[in-house]
């Protein structure tokens, strides 16, 4: 998608979990005393970094699989655990690769619509 928006988002959970994490609300660092306000979402695209895997999803699927009770990791985060499985259920194409070293079920949800990268990435 020549000029669109990205946001790039690091979690070596993601792999081991098979979930991503998409953040809908925030506060600043250390200011959880403050009142929730909407993350940026301009973004249309999202790029999901981890050891074992790289994901780039349109932003129309991670709100397709924003459902359910909010997650909050911690104080000043409030967003959606979407698992990667449902990801080919929503509007939209995922694209990446992923590595050799995932849990048997991930691999299994990404062998659905990803290649494997040859070796691990760099």
């Amino acid at each position: 998608m020549k000029g669109s928006t990205f946001q790039l988002k690091t979690d070596v959970e993601i792999a081991r979990t098979g979930n991503l994490y998409y953040e809908v609300q925030e506060k600043d660092k250390g200011r959880p005393e403050q009142p929730w306000r909407r993350s940026p979402g301009a973004a249309m695209l999202y790029i999901f970094i981890s050891r074992s895997l790289a994901l780039l999803v349109p932003k129309t699927m991670l709100l397709a699989g924003a459902k359910g009770v909010p997650f909050e990791p911690n104080p000043t985060s409030r967003g959606y655990l979407i698992p990667i499985r449902t990801l080919q259920e929503g509007p939209g194409e995922v694209t990446g690769y992923y590595g050799n070293q995932l849990p048997r079920r991930t691999k299994e949800a990404l062998a659905k619509y990803l290649e494997p990268l040859q070796g691990s990435l760099v």
